[in-house]
């Protein structure tokens, strides 16, 4: 080979070099930078974080639905998977975070677990189930030791309603929770003192549903339980917004979960408004007859519209036990279900048009907040939409599919009303996702495996 083509060669391989390694740094320095994908809190500062709500903040789970004041469900295992804890542990994963519960001693307050499960042979009947209750423990009822918790950070109050968070004259059960969230013993200060006192860098809250659910547990029937009227809703839940943040000033950030239609929870829909005997398939449905409000009390049938409480399960066509009354309950016109185990569809009805007022409010109050500030102080999550997307179709998370039905949707509890911890879970990430969509926030925090947390635990 001669000289000239030798180094004609080394040219052409230079060359094929030079263009392969422009190729590569020119790959390099046009893809998309990994630290866009890193995880950070952008603006949210977390040294402080704090959550503020009902039940559904604090874990609450597995109650006794006979009562709406019931103390049942308030124990150390539900509350560690309360949504407010299982962001916290997110945080964690960019920063060093303290977020303290005041947990009820194991069983705590009691609560009710699954015994016995059967599938029924006919399809699209009802699981026929067993529950018991475990017993309370005396010490769940004291307020956490000020040498082991020199603050509290999950601020969540089983039963509170908006309505009543300027009132210091509580409920025996609400000022038994109170007690339990005190440093100093005092019940007597008023849930809206106690936002006033703290001092959050950044806030959950979602507080309301008590508003609605009372009323609709009780059937729309026990005057004790009213649905708070909007105005009222409207002027606590400025005040409680404004002890958060003071309109037009800088201050914490936070997310606000607005309320749901409660009535796509299981406990309103799992029963059905006829009657199926789970022994005989092929036996045809017999009407349920009820006690419509509107009828003065008169017998009528039951229609699809109609909401029969959880509470009525397994007690369908019981007899009642005193004399002179043979009947079976709710399967004879002479012997309709009572008001308090349905919620008929003029009562549901008021309730939709009470949420619809309710989400207004929190969108008009959140948007009023966040006018004067160049960063949004407050980010709404539509839990409303959330649980009305569960009730029409499920979704489907990592391969797990997720829905309101009760025992196998593997978010609701026993109860029909309150979070299992995979429905905690879930919460969870629909107010990361929110923080991370928030506009100027800069977030990306991780989310949770939803698959990682159970749903009702089967014997």
């Amino acid at each position: 080979m001669g000289s000239q083509e030798y180094m004609k060669q080394r040219y052409t391989l230079f060359l094929l070099i030079l263009v392969g390694l422009s190729f590569i740094f020119g790959w390099v320095g046009c893809r998309p930078s990994i630290s866009a994908y890193r995880p950070s809190l952008g603006k949210v500062d977390v040294g402080n974080f704090q959550a503020f709500g009902d039940g559904y903040s604090a874990g609450f789970a597995n109650t006794d639905t006979e009562s709406p004041q019931s103390l049942l469900g308030l124990y150390a295992d539900a509350q560690s998977f309360a949504f407010p804890a299982l962001m916290a542990t997110q945080f964690n994963l960019i920063r060093n975070v303290s977020f303290n519960q005041h947990l009820a001693t194991d069983a705590g307050s009691g609560y009710y677990y699954l015994t016995e499960a059967t599938q029924s042979n006919c399809p699209d009947r009802l699981i026929q189930s067993q529950i018991e209750r475990t017993d309370a423990l005396p010490e769940w009822q004291v307020g956490p030791d000020p040498s082991l918790y020199a603050t509290i950070d999950n601020w969540a109050l089983p039963h509170v309603k908006i309505a009543d968070i300027t009132q210091n004259d509580l409920t025996t059960t609400e000022k038994i929770f109170m007690g339990r969230l005190s440093t100093t013993g005092s019940v007597n200060m008023t849930y809206l003192d106690h936002v006033q006192q703290a001092e959050p860098s950044f806030f959950t809250l979602w507080m309301g549903t008590r508003d609605i659910l009372e009323y609709a547990i009780s059937g729309g029937a026990n005057p004790a339980y009213p649905l708070t009227p909007p105005a009222e809703f409207a002027k606590n839940f400025a005040r409680l917004l404004d002890s958060l943040h003071s309109p037009g000033q800088n201050g914490p950030l936070g997310i606000i979960g607005n309320i749901p239609d409660v009535t796509v929870f299981p406990f309103f829909h799992h029963i059905s408004h006829t009657f199926s005997n789970s022994e005989f398939c092929d036996d045809d449905p017999l009407p349920l007859y009820i006690r419509r409000s509107s009828n003065s009390g008169e017998s009528v049938e039951a229609i699809q519209s109609d909401y029969i409480l959880l509470r009525a399960k397994d007690r369908i066509g019981e007899i009642d036990p005193a004399p002179g009354n043979p009947l079976p309950k709710g399967l004879d016109p002479e012997n309709p279900l009572p008001e308090s185990w349905v919620l008929d569809f003029e009562e549901a009805y008021q309730l939709r048009l009470h949420v619809e007022a309710y989400n207004d409010i929190i969108d008009s109050l959140i948007q009023s907040h966040n006018a004067s500030l160049s960063i949004p102080a407050f980010v709404k999550v539509d839990l409303y939409n959330l649980f009305q997307n569960l009730n029409a179709s499920g979704i489907t998370l990592n391969g797990l599919e997720i829905t309101n039905e009760y025992l196998l949707g593997g978010i609701f509890s026993l109860d029909g009303l309150y979070l299992t911890p995979r429905g905690q879970a879930l919460i969870a990430n629909e107010f990361i996702n929110a923080i991370n969509q928030a506009p100027q926030w800069s977030a990306t925090v991780p989310f949770l495996n939803i698959t990682d947390y159970q749903g009702v635990v089967f014997p």
